[in-house]
């Protein structure tokens, strides 16, 4: 079932994770969360106008594109930490091996 879905993508990323640097990961995941945050105010005031510019036409469209990446990194990470295994747990605390942790 989708629990040993999780535990097997668990295991894989921990394998591959442990033992590198992979602040990039997080760094990664962190930016896309953030670029929605970041653009929701504006592309809500558009929203509001009557009619858009292309230009503003094409930032209501990169921002859907955002939230689509966002959605699927959420996705992501939620099978990482459902059911979490206390190594799997350990190492998003402390991120061991990494030159920064995301938690710091």
């Amino acid at each position: 079932g989708k629990m040993g879905v999780n535990k097997q993508a668990q295991r894989g990323l921990f394998e591959s994770i442990t033992g590198m640097d992979d602040s990039g990961l997080w760094d990664s995941f962190r930016g896309i969360v953030d670029a929605v945050g970041q653009t929701t105010k504006s592309i809500r005031a558009l929203k509001l106008l009557p009619s858009l510019s292309a230009a503003e036409t094409e930032a209501v469209q990169e921002y859907r594109e955002q939230l689509s990446n966002a959605d699927l990194a959420l996705d992501v990470m939620c099978l990482v930490v459902e059911g979490l295994d206390s190594a799997m747990q350990d190492y998003l605390y402390m991120q061991v091996g990494n030159t920064r942790s995301v938690n710091a």
